[in-house]
């Protein structure tokens, strides 16, 4: 691209060469000898022109270079703006494991998904989106459901953190995903509290069918020299964090 500063520049000095050579030289331009006059007077008039010209092509090519310098700055400046802004929408997926994967049907696929590490509702969905995206590579399908799990032993029973369906006929995602609050989360200890007196039920209801569950935990706390109450507020603990009750 032509340089327009660099233009006027060299227009401004062919036609000033011109009037020089004219001025030297009248034969190149003129053969008469009569038409000297002439040309003194028109050098009179066109020197201060081209002078006057030549300091509005400098002003406005100075104008016009100085603005193009302030909006290169100006992008410049925004660039990282809005790179950080990408950043701050595309979150960071959490670590996660397909535990599974089910043919539901030809064309229906299952996901059941263990997410190892705490995440909120916007990592989850992008989550889902990085599973459909890898599960294109390999599987064909029209219709593909993710559930989403923080346990191993929620899988099959519940979806914890929540479900995704995606379909391919127009290419839409349905998200029921709730925000979670992670303190409220079962600890380490009370989860393996709840875990083995829900064994304890099953294996009870297998013998007694019409056993109570109350009764079951009752009997599961004395055997461990604890309070019942503890145990029934680790199970509710626990519905609240799969319902977000």
């Amino acid at each position: 691209m032509i340089n327009i500063n660099t233009l006027f520049t060299f227009l401004y000095s062919l036609c000033f060469l011109v009037l020089i050579v004219w001025l030297i030289k009248p034969s190149i331009l003129a053969k008469k000898e009569a038409v000297a006059p002439t040309r003194k007077k028109i050098l009179k008039i066109m020197v201060p022109i081209l002078i006057i010209f030549f300091i509005l092509v400098r002003v406005t090519t100075d104008d016009s270079a100085r603005q193009t310098i302030e909006q290169q700055q100006t992008k410049q400046t925004e660039n990282p703006v809005q790179e950080d802004k990408k950043k701050i929408e595309q979150q960071v997926l959490p670590s996660y494991e397909v535990v599974r994967i089910e043919k539901r049907r030809t064309d229906y696929f299952v996901y059941q998904v263990l997410v190892k590490e705490q995440a909120n509702r916007k990592q989850l969905e992008q989550l889902g989106q990085e599973i459909v995206k890898e599960a294109k590579k390999k599987d064909n399908f029209r219709e593909l459901t993710i559930f989403l799990n923080d346990s191993p032993e929620y899988i099959d029973q519940v979806a914890a953190l929540g479900k995704i369906e995606y379909s391919t006929n127009d290419d839409s995602f349905s998200y029921a995903i709730e925000e979670k609050d992670w303190s409220k989360r079962l600890t380490p200890e009370e989860f393996e509290l709840w875990k083995q007196c829900r064994s304890s039920i099953d294996n009870e209801r297998k013998v007694n069918k019409d056993i109570y569950d109350n009764d079951i935990i009752e009997k599961f706390a004395k055997q461990r020299n604890i309070s019942a109450d503890k145990i029934f507020d680790i199970f509710s603990k626990q519905y609240k964090w799969l319902y977000n009750t």
